[in-house]
């Protein structure tokens, strides 16, 4: 799991759901503390569906917030709810 937000962020929300992206350890190693605009190229190469469509709905983002963060969370346990 990548942490879009650098686990160096001492913020709570840096450890939220939203926060966690599925990512395999190959491009997970190119990755480091890089923010989120250097991130997507990478994340990009992904073949896992949440990750591509995090892309797309991300691509024009230069910083990931916490915002973002609480969104994606609530975003993410909906669909686990619809799935579920």
């Amino acid at each position: 799991l990548e942490h879009i937000e650098t686990q160096k962020n001492s913020a709570v929300w840096a450890s939220q759901m939203g926060n966690l992206l599925p990512l395999d350890s190959g491009l997970n190693s190119k990755i480091g503390n890089s923010t989120l605009e250097k991130k997507l190229p990478v994340f990009a190469n992904s073949e896992l569906l949440l990750v591509k469509e995090f892309c797309k709905k991300y691509k024009t983002s230069k910083v990931w917030t916490e915002k973002m963060s609480d969104q994606r969370t609530e975003d993410l346990a909906n669909l686990t709810y619809e799935i579920w």
